[in-house]
This record gives C-alpha cells, structure tokens and sequence, in this order.
C-alpha cells in the first residue's frame, strides 16, 4: 500500500502525535499490574471502556492519516490502514496481558476492542463524509 503524503515527514508526525500519545496511554494502562489499578466505579462496564477506548484510537489513527493525504484513493487506504494498526495493537495489548501479573488474556476483550474500532470506522465515516 503506498500513500502520498503532502508536507513530508515533519507533517507525518505532527499528525501521527494525537495517536501516538493514545497508544503509549493504553499500553500503560492495560499492562499495569492489577494490584496497581484502582477499583473505580467509573470502569466498571469494563467492556464499554474497551469500546471506547479503541474507537477513540481509530479515529484519531484516521484522522491524522487523512490530513497528510491529498486525495480520496488515499483517504481510503488511510481508513483501512488506520482499521489494520488499531486491531493489531489491541490484540497485540491483549496477549502481552497474559505476561502481566494478576492479568490475563480474555477474547471478549479482542471482540470488545474489535467492536470499538469498527464503530471508530462508521463514526469516522460518517463524520469524513462532511
């Protein structure tokens, strides 16, 4: 897949930025011992907080992807590369769990990361559309 970025490297990171500090929060976050996380009733709907956290991830991978891209073709394969990183690093987050002490590997965890993501897509989507 090739992308033609606009405004060089410099213009790619700038954009890159937002998802970058998205993914080193939720790697921080989700490899954290459980003993260290704090019960809060606020995450208490664990897999709501896995959909939101990861369609946060999506659209902001497509948004920074879409603004270094001049046309349409391109916006597209951005959609679909922004859709390929964000599953690969949640599932790759979920496995690492399994070497953390008191966490562990869960699917419904993948499927609830999945489903965030594609609701990033739709969300994105619509809102690109504008």
């Amino acid at each position: 897949m090739e992308l033609n970025f606009k405004g060089g490297k410099r213009t790619i990171f700038k954009y890159s930025i937002p998802s970058i500090v998205w993914m080193v929060i939720l790697a921080f976050l989700m490899l954290l011992p459980s003993d260290s996380i704090p019960d809060a009733k606020l995450f208490s709907y664990d897999k709501l907080g896995h959909l939101g956290v990861f369609a946060i991830l999506y659209l902001l991978l497509a948004w920074g992807f879409s603004r270094q891209n001049q046309n349409e073709v391109a916006n597209n394969k951005s959609k679909y590369l922004a859709l390929t990183i964000s599953i690969v690093y949640s599932t790759a987050l979920e496995f690492l769990q399994k070497v953390i002490p008191g966490r562990s590997f869960d699917l419904y965890d993948i499927i609830a990361n999945s489903s965030g993501i594609f609701a990033g897509l739709i969300i994105f989507s619509i809102l690109n559309k504008k």
